[in-house]
């Protein structure tokens, strides 16, 4: 005589809570990319200063990248007297203007929570023509050195999650934290 084996109910309820706890701990994870889009933003702002240095060097013209509360704008300056001008995106062919935190945009859903260059109230930073960072100040045309590490932080807009965007006072790398 054959008998044939099967699971109990038991071991099939057992099985079923088990999987019900999973998925309630790893639904909530997959349902917002918020770190993600924190740290893609954080690589993209990096970017755009490591550009602007770059720039600056190659060039030989100072370069700045001026924040708001909204998001930053590159900037070029062709000599000491001379206005500041915004510089084209290579990628987009206009105006090197970068928006956070708002609808429709790359990064919507983060924003530019602070900016400290040296507890200084200016929200801008410029490269020389070797590429060293120093503190600017839009309203009076003046720039001091960056003496202390700058810091930029990024956040979502729900403000639960942040990224620190650091710029090294000597050479003007940026990381992150």
């Amino acid at each position: 005589m054959r008998t044939h084996r099967a699971f109990t109910l038991v071991e099939v309820m057992t099985v079923m809570v088990i999987l019900g706890i999973g998925a309630a701990c790893i639904v909530p994870q997959i349902g917002t990319r918020d770190d993600l889009d924190v740290a893609a933003a954080a690589r993209s702002v990096m970017a755009d200063l490591l550009y602007a240095q770059n720039r600056a060097i190659s060039t030989q013209k100072k370069h700045y990248v001026e924040f708001s509360s909204t998001g930053y704008t590159v900037l070029a300056q062709d000599s000491d007297t001379s206005p500041l001008y915004t510089i084209t995106n290579p990628t987009t062919q206009n105006s090197y203007v970068v928006t956070l935190g708002t609808a429709n945009t790359t990064f919507q859903n983060v924003k530019i929570a602070s900016v400290n260059f040296d507890n200084s109230p200016n929200l801008a930073i410029q490269f020389d023509s070797l590429g060293a960072p120093w503190v600017y100040n839009p309203q009076q045309g003046t720039a001091t050195p960056l003496v202390n590490t700058g810091t930029i932080t990024l956040t979502t807009t729900a403000a639960a999650l942040s990224a620190n965007i650091l710029i090294d006072p000597a050479t003007g790398e940026a990381s992150t934290q």
